[in-house]
């Protein structure tokens, strides 16, 4: 029994191989200059994570995620493997040249696909980089099968299914 639950702790479900990602070795103290925003991902994912009966004795759902969002090569990449690998949940880094297609529909399903993914292996990280490429202010899109809006639609809905 006790090789069983060692073995929990290293293998990943084999539902991962697509989107999934190993957990990064990089931890919280590896990164400089970020402090308070490290001590919110603490206090805003890590603890209710960890204790979720806090939140609901006071009948609060606890947080189910952030957005981390700035310029390129700010920490964000960064920030979510450390969070990763803090927690040791799965962790699933996708970029989004993996979820865009020219085929029409296809977006839209591996959006779906993502997110169902992600909900079977919860408890989850789902970190989508470069997510602004996918994922544009409706109404901007230029193509007239309005792709961009029909993505962003998908996305929202696989978000509120969660």
């Amino acid at each position: 029994m006790s090789n069983f639950v060692q073995a929990l702790t290293i293998v990943k479900p084999s539902s991962l191989s697509e989107f999934g990602s190993k957990i990064p070795l990089v931890t919280f103290s590896d990164i400089y200059g970020l402090d308070d925003i490290i001590q919110e991902i603490k206090a805003c994912i890590i603890q209710p994570f960890q204790h979720p009966e806090s939140y609901l004795q006071l009948g609060i759902a606890p947080p189910k995620g952030i957005l981390l969002h700035g310029p390129t090569g700010v920490g964000k990449t960064m920030l979510c493997s450390a969070l990763a690998s803090e927690t040791g949940v799965n962790f699933m880094l996708v970029e989004s040249s993996q979820i865009r297609s020219k085929v029409v529909g296809e977006s839209e399903k591996s959006i779906a696909k993502l997110f169902a993914q992600a909900r079977a292996n919860s408890p989850c990280i789902l970190f989508i980089d470069q997510i602004d490429m996918l994922l544009p202010k409706r109404g901007t899109s230029r193509s007239t099968e309005n792709t961009s809006d029909r993505i962003v639609t998908s996305f929202l809905t696989g978000k509120k299914k969660n």
